[in-house]
């Protein structure tokens, strides 16, 4: 039976939370024996945990620099006896490995889950440091995995790109949110979904629709999700006067439904990793635009499943949705095409068994 420990911040509903949560329910119960440990507090997805059986402990991280929690994960790791540490992003990432190589964990796995732009020298500089004490790098996408190996030079054999997975048979819903939500009779929808934050480039989207609607003066928007941003969001659907056109849901958790309702899935994203969201709307069988990103190019192929436009660019969105509302047969097409690449190439089977072979690797070094 192989130990594994999985170090995150938080159980929120967030695209590596949800694809920790998915790969701890799917590992074989048979051959792993697996904890999940959150260092900030836990979340929504802590029910998925219960109900799967699997172990969870929370340190209770109080500030940026509360370094008493690594004492903390220390003395668990120890009392777990882990053979695998397993960790995701920055924070987790750092605070997990110094405490991974004081409790003498045998091997170290790290998780990148994004192009890290907003990463300063001393990010990197932690990250080049602890690269030492670290077996295997796992990345959730090609680009994702160019970036780190530019950015800290990790040699060729320790990182892996292991896309994220989804279960595409398990995604359906019936639920009609059109009458909730205020769309009007012959509305065309087209939406996002994420956190409302500078990265996600939303109000580049905003500009879009307000050009789009010119010509499509049927166009809804409904932006799924919340955040930092949503304040200034709003503003700006006032000051572009499109106010009646533009709908914020708030968070959701059932997504499913308001993909259902989308003609057209848009991601107007700055930098990205692999973002689920856009693998959930393939499987829904809707044509995505998104822009040209690390990450997002390697999902979406261009005039295949969607429409790929340069980031920051509102103009050549709004070309973009335009485009595919005025081509129902072309949207559905794509929207076909994708649902069978995200089947392909994207399912959640394959990445549990990939993650699978990584530990298996690790702690039987030379046996296949």
């Amino acid at each position: 039976m192989i130990r594994i420990m999985y170090v995150i911040a938080t159980m929120d509903i967030g695209g590596a939370e949800k694809q920790l949560v998915e790969l701890v329910k799917r590992l074989n119960k048979d051959k792993y024996d697996v904890m999940v440990c959150c260092l900030t507090r836990g979340g929504p997805l802590e029910d998925e945990l219960r109900q799967a059986g699997i172990r969870y402990s929370i340190l209770w991280k109080r500030f940026k620099f509360d370094f008493s929690v690594i004492l903390k994960l220390i003395q668990l790791l120890r009392i777990e006896k882990a053979d695998i540490l397993h960790t995701y992003m920055f924070t987790s990432n750092s605070f997990g490995r110094v405490a991974g190589l004081f409790a003498r964990v045998p091997k170290i796995v790290i998780s990148e889950r994004c192009v890290d732009i907003w990463k300063n020298r001393f990010h990197f500089l932690i990250d080049r440091i602890l690269l030492h004490w670290t077996d295997k790098v796992t990345c959730v996408s090609n680009g994702v995995r160019k970036f780190y190996m530019d950015k800290i030079g990790i040699n060729e054999e320790k990182v892996i790109t292991i896309y994220n997975g989804i279960a595409v048979e398990h995604l359906h819903t019936n639920a009609d949110i059109t009458t909730e939500y205020g769309s009007r009779p012959g509305a065309r929808i087209i939406g996002t979904i994420g956190r409302l934050t500078l990265q996600k480039g939303l109000k580049y989207l905003i500009h879009a629709v307000a050009i789009a609607i010119k010509q499509i003066p049927q166009i809804e928007l409904l932006i799924v999700g919340d955040g930092t941003e949503k304040k200034n969001l709003v503003k700006l659907v006032s000051d572009l006067g499109i106010r009646e056109r533009v709908i914020f849901t708030g968070f959701q958790k059932d997504v499913g439904s308001f993909l259902r309702t989308m003609e057209i899935f848009i991601l107007p994203s700055l930098f990205e990793g692999l973002p689920g969201v856009v693998l959930e709307a393939m499987a829904f069988q809707r044509p995505v635009v998104a822009t040209r990103i690390a990450g997002v190019d390697e999902v979406v192929v261009d005039e295949e499943t969607g429409v790929l436009v340069p980031p920051r660019n509102p103009e050549a969105l709004a070309g973009a949705i335009i485009k595919l509302l005025s081509d129902r047969e072309k949207a559905r097409e794509m929207g076909i095409r994708g649902r069978e690449k995200a089947e392909k190439y994207f399912n959640i089977g394959l990445m549990v068994e990939k993650y699978e072979k990584v530990y298996d690797e690790l702690a039987h070094p030379g046996i296949n």
